[in-house]
């Protein structure tokens, strides 16, 4: 199902995706490891431009996401979680409000191909 471009944040994001790393502990504290935090970076600066094209608004209620992953390694769950962080405070407050994800590896050129739309105006996969 297509949803017009208010009701969805459809974009891609180019090059190998990269799982979240697991927090590094150091001499201050834990932290994100650097390419995690640079490819959340990454995201967020193409979900920041779709979302200005789009005209989507940061939304406080239940989301649904869609990720197709294309080359990379690891797992595709911990690709789902960079890009479900990178997201906070751009098309949802919290990824604590994501209520279905749908993840799939595919071929093809590296990157992402990422929808986010409000839980149950679009294909809610959790209606079993």
């Amino acid at each position: 199902m297509r949803l017009n471009d208010k009701q969805q944040l459809a974009f891609d994001v180019p090059g190998t995706p990269v799982p979240k790393g697991r927090p590094r502990v150091g001499r201050y504290g834990a932290y994100t490891p650097k390419r995690t935090k640079a490819y959340e970076s990454k995201v967020k600066m193409y979900a920041l431009k779709a979302r200005q094209e789009q005209g989507w608004k940061r939304t406080s209620g239940p989301v649904s996401m869609s990720i197709r992953i294309r080359g990379g390694r690891g797992d595709i769950d911990n690709v789902g979680k960079a890009i479900g962080d990178a997201l906070n405070g751009i098309a949802y407050d919290d990824d604590k409000q994501i209520r279905t994800m749908v993840l799939a590896r595919d071929t093809g050129d590296p990157g992402v191909s990422i929808i986010v739309w409000l839980a149950g105006e679009g294909p809610d996969y959790d209606q079993g």
